[in-house]
């Protein structure tokens, strides 16, 4: 399901479209990260939507090279940020709060009033599909533009690893990234503050994954105040860990710049390495990369889960899907592993089970198996698994289901 928008940029110089994304002059932290990329990979930004559901929300094209204000055919616009197959991502909300571990709610504030942002400032994906959010707000003459993403904690002994796999343990870093930019003729001054906010008490949604029972709790605040001549930018960096650490200020010398080039790489390059398909629909082109990070932050340790916080578990039916879009996309690595995890799920029995009476989840069970087989050809791996198929092929002659008729049906 898509709620789609779309922008043109067309011909603008890179330092035009670099104004446009970031702000007046390429100062900032942010700005660096991407000033040597080049123009055709900033054609239109995308919104990710988790929960199983992917948004695409694209600023609307308009005579003359002006965008109108961001638009989302859905109120309840959630999105996510995190890394590839660990068991937790955090969740931006409708009004744009970073959802951390223990469902502390983070909430960005910018603006003469210090006012928080809200459903009203939509939410894109740079370059269209990357798991790096971005949303701006225009106070007066200041126009603050906010970048949110995710990234292994700095100090883990291989960073490249850590991209791919819990490999030092779940935790990782959240960014956001505030550059303020002042577009008027005279000096004026912006201000922004990002903080924790105990006091919200979060909704639970269906599926939520469990979490440990952590000691320590978020509670760093970060504020900043700047002079701003005209056409003149700043910017402020907050970092936090999803679960939180004994030291907060431990990254507070991490590079911004640095670590958001790497998170933009690091999946660059991994879709990259996916099956290519293009359309004249460039919207459509993004929206099935978007498609495959989703599925990639959604995992958990190779098990395909239908999102992050919500719907967070492993369902035999919806996942055959998805991992039929692994083996289609050639993301083998993610593909074998997924499919693997489905042989613990079947009973003494014979019958695959994911959630208590989902019977028909047997038969998709036995299609996976039988589908990756027919992709790969890997005659080896199917005589391990049939009788594992076999087994379960059978269990619908020798179990059956009595359910209980009502009246007048």
């Amino acid at each position: 399901m898509f709620a789609l928008e779309q922008r043109f940029p067309g011909r603008a110089s890179l330092a035009l479209l670099q104004r446009d994304l970031f702000g007046a002059e390429p100062v900032s932290a942010v700005h660096e990260a991407f000033s040597q990329r080049d123009e055709k990979n900033f054609p239109m930004k995308t919104t990710l939507k988790f929960s199983g559901v992917l948004v695409a929300a694209i600023l609307v094209a308009v005579p003359g090279g002006s965008a109108a204000e961001p638009f989302d055919y859905f109120a309840n616009n959630w999105n996510v940020i995190g890394l590839r197959d660990y068991k937790h991502g955090s969740r931006l909300s409708p009004n744009n709060e970073l959802w951390l571990g223990g469902r502390m709610q983070v909430q960005v504030c910018v603006g003469r009033e210090l006012t928080p942002l809200h459903r009203r400032q939509g939410k894109q994906a740079l370059e269209g599909w990357l798991p790096v959010m971005t949303t701006a707000v225009e106070d007066g003459p200041v126009r603050y533009e906010i970048t949110f993403w995710a990234a292994p904690l700095p100090d883990v002994k291989d960073w490249q690893a850590a991209f791919a796999w819990p490999t030092e343990g779940e935790n990782y870093l959240n960014w956001i990234s505030i550059t303020a930019t002042n577009t008027g003729r005279e000096t004026c001054a912006a201000h922004a503050v990002v903080r924790p906010r105990p006091d919200i008490v979060a909704k639970t949604h269906p599926q939520e994954q469990a979490e440990s029972q952590a000691s320590l709790q978020h509670t760093r605040q970060f504020e900043w105040s700047w002079t701003l001549a005209p056409g003149q930018s700043a910017t402020g960096v907050a970092r936090y860990p999803f679960f939180p650490v004994d030291d907060s200020e431990r990254y507070e010398a991490a590079d911004a710049a640095l670590w958001l080039r790497r998170t933009a790489d690091y999946w660059r390059e991994t879709i990259g390495r996916a099956a290519r398909i293009e359309v004249p629909c460039r919207k459509s082109t993004d929206a099935l990369r978007a498609a495959h990070v989703c599925q990639l932050i959604a995992n958990d340790l190779g098990e395909v889960r239908g999102g992050e916080g919500f719907y967070d578990e492993f369902y035999i039916r919806d996942g055959a899907y998805q991992v039929m879009e692994l083996e289609e996309a050639g993301v083998w690595d993610a593909a074998r592993k997924s499919v693997e995890l489905y042989l613990p799920r079947q009973r003494a029995d014979g019958r695959f089970e994911s959630q208590a009476g989902q019977f028909d989840a047997n038969g998709q069970a036995i299609w996976v198996l039988w589908q990756y087989y027919k992709i790969t050809g890997d005659r080896a791996w199917l005589e391990r698994v049939y009788p594992a198929m076999r087994k379960a092929g059978i269990t619908p002659f020798r179990f059956h289901v009595r359910i209980p008729t009502q009246a007048g049906h």
